[in-house]
């Protein structure tokens, strides 16, 4: 299969991703970032899937962030 076949199917390019994505699921977000952000100036197609992924990886941050806020107003909030 040639190179352009490659980047140019949409299940490859997902696979692809969602490798890159997935290999760094113990990696700092930096170096998942970093790793997406390079992926993202390949075509548009990688545009395309590897900016869904950086979706998800913004969904979790925010999810986690989220409750951080939760327990910290909980705890201000608890009476002495």
């Amino acid at each position: 299969m040639s190179v352009r076949k490659v980047v140019e199917t949409k299940d490859l390019v997902e696979q692809i991703v969602r490798q890159t994505y997935a290999s760094g699921s113990d990696a700092w977000l930096r170096t998942q970032l970093k790793e997406l952000m390079a992926l993202v100036q390949v075509n548009r197609l990688f545009r395309e899937v590897a900016q869904q992924f950086l979706g998800y990886i913004w969904a979790g941050y925010r999810r986690v962030m989220n409750g951080f806020v939760r327990s910290v107003e909980e705890y201000c909030f608890l009476p002495s």
